[in-house]
């Protein structure tokens, strides 16, 4: 293992110059390529070996899985909602759809609310249960809420800002039991959608009600369907 600390030396105006500040070189006996140069910000040699001492251990206990990285201590202490805003960039650069986006974000951050998170240590398994079994929303808004917690660790997860996702263990709530019923808006229900949505939907929206057509039919319609005679 190489561990000790130095100042470096420069030329400048053709005298060696030495530096105020000591770096270290560390490297551990199971790393290769040439130490790592760390800057270690104090005039004091004592100091300066006793960091690189304490980062040699820290690296040994990461090592020998006894202690997370340095990135997701780091990761951890930072707020959620800081994850989360990397989160939705990184999902929109890679092309997410503006409603899949806003999905996640008003889903999570509302999430983080009612469960009380703010970092990522703060998310566990018992934390939601306890929140989902007092929440009284139904089976589907709870199976929504935790897949969208498990999209966002997974995300996290491949950044490697956690080892692993802390709900990845949670069972979806059963909605085998919840009685499937759709009714037709009523007249008022009708007026009040279409006075509230943005004019491009309100159009979509108004077709279908006079239509009776689904969606999907809706979508399949070309200009050669149409007879404007």
């Amino acid at each position: 293992m190489i561990c000790f600390p130095f100042k470096p030396r420069r030329k400048y105006d053709g005298k060696v110059v030495e530096a105020r500040y000591f770096s270290g070189k560390l490297r551990m006996d199971w790393e290769t390529g040439s130490p790592k140069i760390i800057a270690l910000h104090t005039t004091d040699r004592r100091i300066a070996q006793r960091t690189l001492d304490e980062m040699a251990k820290e690296k040994h206990l990461e090592r020998q899985g006894l202690l997370a990285p340095r990135e997701m201590r780091e990761a951890a202490k930072q707020p959620l909602e800081e994850h989360l805003k990397a989160f939705l960039a990184d999902a929109r650069a890679r092309g997410r759809a503006e409603n899949t986006l806003a999905k996640y974000e008003h889903g999570l951050r509302k999430l983080f609310t009612r469960c009380g998170w703010k970092t990522i240590p703060d998310v566990t398994a018992p934390s939601f249960c306890e929140w989902r079994a007092k929440c009284g929303l139904k089976p589907k808004t709870k199976n929504d809420a935790l897949l969208n917690a498990a999209t966002f660790f997974n995300w996290l997860k491949k950044q490697r800002i956690v080892s692993d996702n802390p709900l990845a263990h949670v069972g979806r709530a059963d909605t085998s039991l919840t009685p499937q019923f759709r009714r037709a808006l009523t007249p008022d229900e009708a007026r009040r959608l279409l006075a509230a949505a943005p004019h491009a939907r309100a159009v979509v929206y108004l077709v279908l009600m006079e239509t009776g057509l689904r969606r999907n039919e809706l979508n399949q319609i070309t200009l050669a369907d149409l007879d404007l005679v």
